[in-house]
């Protein structure tokens, strides 16, 4: 046992330097970029820095996995950068469901199926309620790329779901 816990505070310290390094970096680069960051508007620096950082980081916790956050997510809602494609919008609309729904039930909802090895991206399915009624929203995530794709979104039924809505039958 002492073994392993030998490797995990191996793992920590090499992570805490990888974190430290990145630091010194990003702020090597802050005093390279400052006449560029003026050209190109409040935030710039701030937005490639956080993208940068936030790659790196990711590969090293999860070995290059996307792993979805809820505060990540709700971010990328509030910058409205979701795809919505033809083929889900068409199916909202025969269904009654709006894209201020989705967008309640991607930020308020839980995942109740994760699918990390989604090609091109990870994908997931999200439950909520939505006006007293349950919602279901499947979304393929670039936590990267900053970007939210929708699927599909329906309605559950009890065909398909037990009585909670979130556990599938059969």
């Amino acid at each position: 046992m002492s073994v392993l816990m030998n490797e995990r505070k191996k793992k920590c310290a090499e992570y805490a330097l990888i974190k430290r390094l990145i630091v010194i970096i990003l702020c090597s680069v802050l005093t390279l970029i400052a006449p560029i960051q003026a050209s190109a508007g409040p935030g710039f620096f701030v937005r490639c820095a956080w993208a940068f950082f936030y790659q790196v980081n990711h590969k090293i916790k999860t070995g290059n996995k996307q792993t979805m956050n809820d505060d990540l997510l709700a971010d990328i809602i509030l910058q409205d950068r979701i795809e919505w494609s033809v083929h889900a919008l068409k199916r909202m609309l025969e269904k009654g469901i709006s894209r201020a729904s989705v967008k309640h039930i991607i930020c308020t909802g839980e995942i109740i199926e994760n699918y990390p090895d989604d090609k091109p991206f990870p994908s997931g399915l999200f439950h909520g309620i939505w006006q007293n009624q349950p919602l279901h929203a499947v979304i393929a995530y670039d936590l990267v790329g900053r970007k939210i794709f929708l699927i599909t979104a329906y309605w559950p039924d009890g065909e398909h779901f037990e009585k909670d809505f979130k556990t599938r039958r059969g």
